[in-house]
């Protein structure tokens, strides 16, 4: 008799439908080892109660392609977390970025890895900083941020000391 309510997730709903994936590579110079992903995390949503309109976000529950099982279920978002290539929710960037860096080396210790993280032309100081921040937040020793392409950095694997043992962080935007 009464009238079911669908739960809307307000100004969430808008946001993060505008946040279109990343594709990120991950690469261990050393075992050559290649993971690429869809920057996709799939969220559970919560509405506060006291608050209409606003919105919680839960734990995450998956990354990358397995985050897209989610899609469409009631009270899960799927997004990316990054914009343009950069981070654009800094919790979740890092939750990814962990997710798959523990793929890239399962086996392999490695004690505090030197990252090459890729930045785009317009990034700015703010986003510079939390690509750094994400970087030593999942235990890298030094992070250096580049703008090449990925193959330039590649083809300077054999003289460049740096390259030789580390992992390379490179997302590209979705073109729009």
């Amino acid at each position: 008799m009464g009238i079911e309510k669908k739960k809307t997730f307000g100004y969430f709903q808008k946001w993060y439908l505008d946040l279109k994936p990343s594709t990120v590579t991950f690469y261990h110079t050393k075992t050559e080892t290649r993971i690429v992903e869809p920057s996709y995390v799939a969220v559970p949503l919560q509405t506060a109660g006291a608050v209409p309109n606003h919105t919680l976000l839960g734990q995450p529950l998956a990354a990358g392609k397995a985050a897209l099982a989610y899609q469409g279920t009631p009270d899960t978002a799927v997004f990316s977390p990054f914009r343009h290539g950069e981070i654009a929710n800094y919790g979740l960037s890092v939750y990814f970025l962990k997710t798959f860096l523990s793929q890239l080396t399962p086996k392999l210790t490695l004690h505090k890895p030197v990252f090459f993280v890729h930045t785009q032309e317009q990034t700015t100081p703010v986003e510079e900083r939390a690509w750094l921040d994400a970087g030593l937040q999942l235990g890298a020793r030094r992070v250096y941020l580049y703008r090449e392409p990925f193959s330039t950095l590649l083809n300077q694997l054999p003289q460049n000391k740096l390259l030789q043992n580390a992992i390379i962080l490179h997302a590209d935007p979705q073109a729009d």
